[in-house]
């Protein structure tokens, strides 16, 4: 795949003719990252997968399991778990409580997960579809938001909300990249942005048709094309940014509408959200697998949830004991279903 150098970066020419465009990012940020990029894959393993990990296994029903290359899971195989969310947009978990963003009021709401009791955590997000959650040494807990109606990143505490950057169109996703940086992406910029906890904001891939969902598994970027089906997931190598020839990316899945949230499972497999025929469905691959194969077509995804629910759904998110929760966009009730057979 030929690349071309120019000024701040190189242009490459993907396998369907997309032109995509990665800047370098300055030496600074490539010397710290080449530190991160080299553990990257110790870390991966206490990702989103050790999030999900955190915490002890909250009670559940008996519930129906969705076994791989069964048929997917039914609106009748969903669990309905709420609280006093009224319209939930991004949701992720932390030990045994479950942060939500609602868009109405403009609040965080702290869950609990046995219960589904419901707190009022802080005022003052328009509206974010991804939260991120982390818990300091001391027992403070961190939560950074992409709020997409601001255009900034945020970082969020008992304390207040503090801007951390605000160069941003419309940040849609976030993942950490070690201990150090964030990728973004800008669903309103066609961009995945790198942008450091101190509010530095560089671009690392454009050229995205309204990326969404973003993922990071210790070595690869994935991140979801809401605006093209034939890019619906595309990956990227991210051992570019120490220097080598970028990888500009290939297509994961294809033949997909309306990709949003991405997650990585604890069984290591690739979940997401997208729409058919105007209703919510989650599928899941294997990346390795559809990396091998050039990328999967539509076909060939397993899927695991067929809802009744309007897509696209939201919130996707891991609890403690493998269930995924998820709803309706600004649909006040979350669902859960056990996706994973034990």
């Amino acid at each position: 795949m030929a690349a071309t150098p120019v000024e701040g970066g190189i242009y490459s020419s993907g396998k369907q003719g997309n032109r995509r465009f990665r800047r370098r990012v300055s030496h600074a940020a490539a010397a710290a990252l080449a530190i991160v990029l080299m553990i990257g894959t110790a870390l991966a393993a206490n990702g989103h997968a050790a999030d999900a990990a955190q915490g002890s296994p909250t009670p559940t029903p008996v519930v129906t399991a969705a076994p791989e290359g069964s048929e997917p899971l039914t609106q009748t195989d969903l669990v309905w778990f709420t609280g006093d969310v009224a319209r939930p947009n991004g949701m992720t978990w932390l030990g045994d409580l479950i942060y939500v963003i609602c868009e109405g009021d403009k609040t965080i709401y702290k869950m609990y997960g046995t219960s589904g009791e419901t707190d009022t955590y802080i005022y003052g997000i328009l509206d974010a579809y991804t939260i991120y959650a982390e818990e300091e040494s001391g027992g403070n807990v961190l939560l950074w938001v992409p709020d997409y109606k601001a255009g900034k990143l945020l970082l969020v505490t008992v304390g207040g909300v503090e801007t951390i950057a605000s160069a941003l169109a419309g940040p849609w996703g976030l993942v950490p990249l070690g201990s150090t940086y964030f990728l973004v992406s800008d669903s309103l910029s066609g961009t995945v942005e790198l942008v450091s906890r101190t509010g530095e904001v560089e671009t690392f891939v454009d050229g995205l048709a309204r990326p969404t969902g973003l993922e990071y598994d210790g070595s690869l970027m994935y991140v979801a094309n809401s605006g093209s089906a034939e890019r619906a997931i595309e990956w990227y190598e991210l051992a570019a940014v120490r220097g080598d020839e970028p990888h500009p990316g290939d297509v994961l899945v294809r033949g997909l509408d309306n990709v949003m949230g991405l997650r990585i499972g604890p069984d290591g497999k690739l979940y997401f959200a997208y729409d058919e025929g105007g209703l919510g469905l989650i599928g899941r691959v294997d990346p390795a697998a559809c990396q091998a194969n050039g990328g999967c077509d539509a076909d060939q995804i397993e899927r695991v949830v067929v809802s009744e629910l309007d897509a696209p759904l939201a919130g996707l998110a891991f609890s403690p004991d493998g269930r995924l929760f998820f709803h309706e966009r600004y649909g006040d009730r979350l669902y859960w279903a056990e996706v994973i057979e034990e």
